[in-house]
């Protein structure tokens, strides 16, 4: 992995502003935010399966524990990450996100079904070897719809990999894995699969049970990921096999998607502001005041500017936004529409199952995907060119257009990344991480999937009572599914109003912190050219080769 390179450049871009833009502690804070970051970054590898498939007991193995428990039940299920550490606790992450402290003995005190999740820190042997990686036992498929929503959706977006375990005794991939296995590859392409149990059937069953997991996933992933069958009796040869597994897995190309566009970003404001430095050194103090002033006016039209547009975000979440999330919603469930018959001959149970499986994966997506296009439709929408033109003076305009650049050039990067979301699984990470980087949520999935299994057993029951088994599909295409959307539409009318909030606060806090970053500079420069002692034409020398030297560390992305 590349952190140490990493946190080598960031150790000089922090040298480079604390020497050419002092003052600026928004970028101080950015970068030892992101350093902190880089430092505390893991691969996830997420164990998933069937209930009972044997990846609790595949870990426990593998690390020569005995921690996780197997046939937990259902309201204890919870996803449980296991990382290194050098004093051994447990943290528990709660449905807000806020984490607090228990010893291994005290966690049996808290109801799962109040926390995201577990983290336990063990000083182990085996973990100390993979400090780069941290395993996290999921919830088994079967143990309830909403804990496995709730452990896989925190997920989405992380720096994940998964192991997938099948019980080489109940034969090759089951339903439930299959349609696992289409959800996942729209959130990684680091997939990898173990055949458990292995000492209980004979070589040429394992070899037959593997040639048919091959042969299905295949027709899946477009690629047979690596397959290896391991036995919890056999431990030397399971521990070789996942770790042959998880060293497989790109830690590179997992950190790089998930650090990269914060560090790009970061590094290009750095650089952004260095150059109007660079390139003010020929104004007197006089036009330097006047600049600010500029730049102070220009903030205050935007912001305006921001509110006027409101009404056009309004327009674009709720009806372009809203109805293509739906429309993404309908033609899913159309296209699944002879599984989702056969689910509900089948029991309410299994109709839910199905809706919900098939359902969330295009919530994610595309709920992800019309936001980062709403977000560059509302900057584009932005009329730049009336404070460009009202500029009196070829220097204001020269600055002014010097910070509508960025923003514009901000408004582009988060459209680019969206329109290449569907197709790309690094675009779709490297989105995610600038959605983040402007504090804008996309966590706004699960409670829609609530919401969803709250209604749909009514709706079975209202539809389904009696009905025989050749009318169910006819009964889901004409009414089943436009139920579903009339409801889902009423919740997402709520929750986009929400984001809307929140996306014009994002778009005007990174414009205001833009612009006071660039009035700052002007002010250090200001106070550089009224102390007599500097040199100016030597400081400008200086400031070029540490344009040169951020432009290099640009290129590393």
């Amino acid at each position: 992995m590349e952190k140490e390179k990493y946190l080598k450049n960031l150790e000089e871009v922090s040298s480079l502003v604390k020497k050419d833009l002092a003052g600026n502690d928004e970028l101080l804070d950015r970068i030892n935010n992101l350093v902190q970051s880089i430092r505390d970054f893991k691969v996830k590898v997420l164990c998933i399966g069937e209930f009972s498939a044997g990846k609790s007991a595949m870990l426990n193995s593998f690390l020569d524990i005995n921690l996780l428990k197997e046939d937990i039940l259902p309201e204890t299920a919870i996803a449980t990450e296991l990382c290194y550490g050098e004093k051994e606790h447990v943290e528990l992450t709660d449905l807000e996100g806020k984490v607090s402290e228990c010893n291994f003995n005290e966690v049996q005190n808290y109801a799962a079904k109040d926390y995201l999740k577990y983290t336990y820190f063990l000083n182990n042997k085996k973990l100390a070897l993979c400090k780069d990686y941290c395993f996290v036992d999921m919830p088994g498929f079967n143990s309830g719809i909403e804990a496995h929503n709730k452990a896989l959706i925190q997920y989405v977006g992380e720096a994940s990999a998964y192991i997938l375990a099948v019980d080489c005794v109940s034969g090759g991939l089951t339903a439930s894995l299959i349609n696992f296995i289409q959800e996942i590859q729209r959130y990684s392409s680091h997939i990898a699969v173990v055949i458990t149990k292995s000492d209980k059937r004979k070589q040429s069953d394992i070899n037959e049970v593997q040639a048919e997991i091959a042969a299905e996933i295949s027709g899946l992933l477009g690629y047979i990921p690596m397959i290896i069958p391991v036995s919890n009796r056999e431990q030397e040869q399971l521990i070789n096999s996942v770790n042959k597994i998880i060293h497989s897995f790109s830690t590179n190309e997992l950190f790089k998607e998930r650090i990269d566009p914060i560090y790009e970003e970061l590094v290009d404001s750095v650089y952004n502001m260095l150059e109007e430095k660079e390139k003010s050194t020929e104004l007197d103090t006089y036009a330097l005041d006047e600049n600010i002033k500029a730049k102070e006016k220009l903030k205050e039209n935007l912001v305006k500017e921001i509110e006027l547009k409101k009404k056009q975000l309004h327009e674009e979440l709720q009806n372009t936004a809203k109805n293509g999330i739906l429309g993404d919603v309908v033609i899913a469930l159309n296209s699944h529409v002879d599984q989702l018959t056969e689910a509900a001959s089948v029991s309410k149970e299994n109709f839910s199952r199905a809706v919900n499986n098939i359902v969330r994966s295009v919530l994610l997506e595309s709920s992800e995907r019309y936001i980062g296009k709403s977000i560059e439709e509302f900057v584009g929408q932005l009329d730049f060119e009336q404070f460009i033109q009202e500029s009196n003076s070829v220097d204001i305009r020269e600055t002014i257009e010097t910070s509508v650049k960025v923003v514009k050039d901000f408004g582009k990067k988060v459209g680019e990344l969206s329109k290449t979301y569907k197709n790309s699984g690094n675009g779709k990470n490297m989105y995610r991480a600038v959605l983040s980087a402007i504090a804008i949520a996309t966590d706004i999935v699960e409670p829609w999937l609530e919401l969803l299994l709250l209604f749909l057993p009514d709706i079975f029951e209202a539809v389904f009572g009696n009905i025989q088994k050749e009318k169910i599909r006819s009964t889901l295409l004409n009414t089943v599914i436009p139920d579903i959307i009339s409801k889902l539409r009423i919740e997402i009318t709520k929750t986009l109003d929400d984001v809307e909030e929140e996306m014009a606060a994002a778009v005007e806090k990174k414009i205001t912190i833009q612009i006071e970053g660039e009035q700052e500079v002007l002010r250090q420069l200001k106070r550089e050219k009224e102390n007599a002692e500097n040199n100016m034409v030597e400081m400008k020398k200086e400031w070029k080769k540490d344009l040169n030297i951020l432009k290099l560390m640009q290129e590393i992305v």
